[in-house]
């Protein structure tokens, strides 16, 4: 049985004493609380306190790190990444703008 031993402080009241079980489902307790255990003269934020530190741990995040850990690269060496889709070359245009001319001249030149 977890002893009543821990004193928090909200909005500079002090609560408790609380035992860990207690403070796991207390909706007001963060990693920045202001905690105290019954023998301390001083108050903490909870999460420079070594005991109360497994109340904060996210253990899913760590099974969901260890899951997507891998040693390999993601990308292999010979690879190429390609952020954009390839442009045709810009002379394109004009050899397409310059036909278009060609064709104008041409049909004008013949048609007097």
């Amino acid at each position: 049985m977890d002893k009543k031993e821990w004193f928090i402080k909200i909005d500079n009241q002090k609560e408790g004493p609380f035992s860990i079980s207690e403070l796991k489902i207390h909706p007001h307790l963060t990693p920045d609380t202001w905690v105290r255990k019954i023998e301390w003269q001083d108050w903490l934020p909870a999460r420079q306190v070594p005991e109360l530190k497994v109340l904060f741990e996210d253990h899913h995040s760590e099974e969901l790190r260890d899951k997507f850990k891998s040693n390999k690269p993601q990308v292999q060496e010979d690879s190429t990444l390609l952020l954009e889709k390839p442009q045709p070359p810009f002379f394109i245009y004009w050899l397409i703008v310059l036909l278009f001319l060609f064709l104008y001249f041409f049909y004008q030149f013949y048609n007097f």
